[in-house]
């Protein structure tokens, strides 16, 4: 078994609280990783999640209606 496929199977037993937390603590260190602590982080920060609750749909059922009406 890998060491991918160990986490995971350990995960399964975490609470839900838990996986939450780990997930941030895995996005923030992603975001560091590529964009540094410089001023971009903060920059792009202020923006990560904004659009939420702007559409009435789910935003890849809108694109994917979008594509139907395309078709000939």
């Amino acid at each position: 078994m890998s060491r991918m496929e160990l986490v995971l199977a350990e995960l399964d037993n975490w609470k839900e609280e838990e996986v939450q937390q780990l997930y941030q603590v895995l996005v923030q260190r992603l975001m560091k990783k590529h964009f540094g602590t410089s001023e971009k982080m903060k920059n792009l920060q202020k923006y990560i999640g904004i659009g939420r609750g702007i559409w009435q749909e789910d935003a890849q059922k809108y694109v994917s209606g979008l594509r139907e009406d395309r078709e000939i």
